[in-house]
């Protein structure tokens, strides 16, 4: 059962295995949800071809070549590749301290799985309540009805968002006890390890716009954390009130480190003139790291801007006057 007066730092020890495992279900389902969305599409004939609206002998064209539904598709995809890489770094991060060298290393990533388990639980569920309603409606109204397997996925994933502590529990947890961990060490040692491959991609013309939106994008997650410490001090509603839209930014933000390293790996590798199917795979994994980090990270530093005002109408509003 463990030591007397232990039982807390048990118990919290486990709830870290059971956020970092729920946050994992919500990779699964988005996974899931998004590739019935993209074999759906691939099948599905509905309308013509934006370029041969006018004619009137054009043939229906099955629905990925519609616009939209490639935006839903590489969204789903691009979002569902980012949170499975972040829950996979915070296994790297455990594998790491079980065979740390000395208790320097140890403590490094220790503190790694700090700072990760909230956004692995929160963000990872988050997305999949994006992505299971973006499959729901690639589908259109079939996505609806029980005898698609999607609507399931939408509905089965809620929860996660929901037990083990809520989202809104896992963002308070980061900015009330994580981000202050060893009087910050930890959140620095966070975004440091972002350093290399960003910087990598920097010297990469094709990747170099893409490096900068996310290097800005960390920097600002770091200047906010910066102002919240003193807010909390003087008007700590502002932070509170802020935490879950700053734990969205973060992972945001640090998704696009992932699909930074993604695409260096994955430029590497099309450079060696692969076979057909692995250029797919690689080009995919390039055009999804612009896709996420030119439509998504780059929202982090206006996003992370309006947090810091001192706009606290949900604390001030009477609670009659919720009515509508």
């Amino acid at each position: 059962m463990g030591e007397e007066k232990q039982g807390m730092p048990i118990m919290f020890h486990m709830m870290n295995e059971e956020r970092q495992g729920v946050g994992t279900m919500g990779v699964a389902l988005s996974t899931t949800a998004y590739l019935h969305a993209l074999s759906y599409a691939k099948e599905r004939f509905q309308g013509v071809n934006i370029m041969q609206m006018k004619d009137p002998n054009a043939k229906q064209t099955t629905i990925i070549n519609h616009p939209d539904i490639r935006r839903m598709l590489l969204k789903m995809k691009s979002m569902t590749e980012g949170i499975k890489v972040l829950a996979l770094f915070c296994y790297y991060a455990m594998d790491r301290m079980a065979i740390a060298a000395d208790d320097a290393e140890k403590e490094k990533w220790q503190g790694m799985i700090e700072m990760y388990t909230p956004l692995v639980k929160a963000y990872c569920t988050d997305v999949g309540d994006i992505v299971t309603n973006l499959a729901v409606q690639t589908y259109g109204g079939y996505g609806f009805c029980r005898e698609y397997p999607v609507e399931q996925m939408m509905r089965d994933n809620k929860i996660n968002t929901i037990y083990e502590g809520t989202n809104g529990i896992q963002a308070l947890d980061l900015l009330g006890r994580k981000l202050g961990m060893k009087k910050g060490l930890y959140f620095m040692n966070m975004l440091g390890e972002t350093a290399a491959e960003v910087g990598k991609a920097k010297a990469n013309e094709n990747l170099k716009a893409e490096a900068e939106i996310v290097e800005k994008a960390l920097n600002a997650c770091a200047g906010t954390a910066m102002q919240f410490s003193q807010l909390i001090k003087t008007n700590p509603f502002i932070p509170l009130v802020a935490a879950t839209d700053y734990l969205g930014c973060l992972a945001e933000a640090l998704c696009g480190w992932f699909h930074i390293w993604m695409a260096n790996v994955a430029t590497e590798k099309l450079a060696a003139n692969p076979i057909e199917q692995e250029k797919m795979f690689y080009t995919g994994k390039v055009e999804g790291a612009k896709f996420f980090i030119n439509r998504i990270t780059a929202l982090v530093p206006a996003k992370l801007e309006t947090l810091t005002k001192d706009e606290i109408s949900c604390i001030r509003i009477p609670d009659d006057a919720f009515a509508v």
